[in-house]
């Protein structure tokens, strides 16, 4: 495929949202020290007749993952996933060859959910704002978010959870960094227009 799982998250999610159903934007990633070494995006649908969020992953052409009779969502696939249970009573729903049919969630179809979802994985659920503020057209909104201090996501995670969060800190705080300095050196600009032009007279 020509697009990447982030591309085929967000067509998802503008289609379903556009059908009346809500959808998360979740992220996941592999890393070895500090250094990042891939990412994989997919995303959560709320089923409102059965109240519950169900996972999507249409990179894995996978539609819904069932046990027996549930839809499961993201953390819920993680924990099967990590326990090693027998995955002989999960199944997905998943495009294949261009149909839609219930399959075994193994081999091609559950490769991605077993290789992105190790022990210890976190996931970083983005919320509704985070989208429309990130590729807003208007450029003042873009400008804005730089001094929200509210986070544009949760993080999930079996390995304990952090209490303070440094990317939000440093975000905020360089934005704030930025509007002083620009705010300061607009002051010096119109100070020193002010003098030039008292000395002209």
């Amino acid at each position: 495929s020509a697009l990447w799982c982030t591309n085929l998250d967000l067509i998802f999610s503008y289609l379903a949202n556009g059908a009346g159903l809500a959808t998360r934007h979740i992220s996941t990633g592999l890393s070895e020290g500090d250094f990042s070494t891939g990412n994989h995006c997919f995303s959560e649908v709320y089923l409102p007749e059965l109240k519950q969020w169900a996972y999507v992953d249409l990179t894995a052409a996978t539609i819904f993952i069932k046990l027996k009779n549930k839809f499961l969502n993201v953390v819920e696939v993680a924990q099967l996933n990590r326990m090693g249970l027998d995955k002989s009573d999960l199944h997905a729903i998943a495009c294949i060859n261009g149909e839609i049919d219930t399959v075994p969630f193994t081999g091609s179809i559950s490769a991605l959910a077993e290789y992105y979802f190790y022990p210890g994985v976190s996931f970083t659920f983005y919320f509704s704002e985070y989208l429309r503020k990130k590729d807003s057209p208007d450029i003042l909104t873009r400008g804005i978010k730089f001094f929200n201090t509210k986070p544009y996501y949760a993080i999930f995670s079996e390995g304990g959870c952090q209490t303070f969060n440094f990317v939000l800190f440093v975000r905020v705080a360089s934005g704030y960094l930025l509007a002083s300095v620009s705010l300061l050196l607009i002051i010096i600009s119109i100070v020193y227009f002010l003098k030039s032009n008292n000395r002209r007279c």
